[in-house]
């Protein structure tokens, strides 16, 4: 979908709300896959709003709670890495997708009008979006502030499990990568081999993390 279309198209339609949806996690090879949706009304912004990949922790960290005060709705859904390993993480996507768009659709009343926006090349699988309330481009989470919005709320909630998560499993430096391959994650592969909480689907844990570990 061209984005200058579809931008120039959302500021001629002027919903009353627009929902942004934007996933977490799919290049990561640990933890869940992540995807985060809120409902804003249109014209809505805030400064704190970007692309959650673009701004440090801490900034996110301080938008978070500025996000939950000023839209309507948000919620995050997740998929275990076991679940992504089963079906593949493209229709891993999908799924949480069409989950979160189903249910923030369901929060808005039948009298307001709303455009869903996503990052991605594909739409969201749904009967009631159509061409004249569904809009998707890749960067839209850094073009659209509602998508921004949500892919700032799915990261910091992703990373708090990813955190938790090291306290379990401290032998891949969670804390600091939210289960990406850095090195000393990779180090934390070869040594220990992989836990459950890994993708056995990615290549990077089939290299270095053939021996599951179950034991903290």
């Amino acid at each position: 979908m061209n984005v200058y279309k579809a931008l120039a198209r959302l500021e001629e339609m002027k919903p009353d709300l627009v929902i942004g949806i934007d996933e977490v996690g799919y290049g990561a090879c640990a933890g869940p896959l992540s995807v985060g949706g809120v409902i804003m009304p249109f014209g809505m912004s805030h400064e704190c709003i970007r692309d959650s990949k673009q701004v440090s922790p801490a900034w996110r960290e301080r938008a978070y709670p500025i996000i939950d005060k000023i839209v309507d709705a948000w919620v995050v859904r997740d998929l275990s890495s076991s679940e992504v390993d089963l079906h593949g993480v493209k229709h891993a996507v999908d799924r949480l997708n069409s989950d979160v768009a189903a249910e923030l659709v369901c929060m808005i009343g039948e009298d307001a009008s709303f455009v869903l926006v996503h990052d991605g090349d594909d739409p969201i699988n749904l009967d009631c979006l159509n061409w004249d309330n569904h809009m998707y481009f890749p960067k839209a989470d850094g073009i659209v502030q509602a998508v921004g919005a949500a892919s700032i709320m799915a990261k910091v909630t992703r990373d708090y499990d990813m955190v938790n998560y090291h306290s379990v499993w401290p032998h891949y430096d969670w804390d600091n990568n939210k289960g990406y391959g850095t090195p000393r994650h990779i180090e934390g592969l070869k040594k220990h081999g992989a836990c459950i909480l890994h993708r056995q689907s990615y290549k990077l844990v089939r290299r270095y993390g053939r021996r599951i570990q179950r034991e903290t």
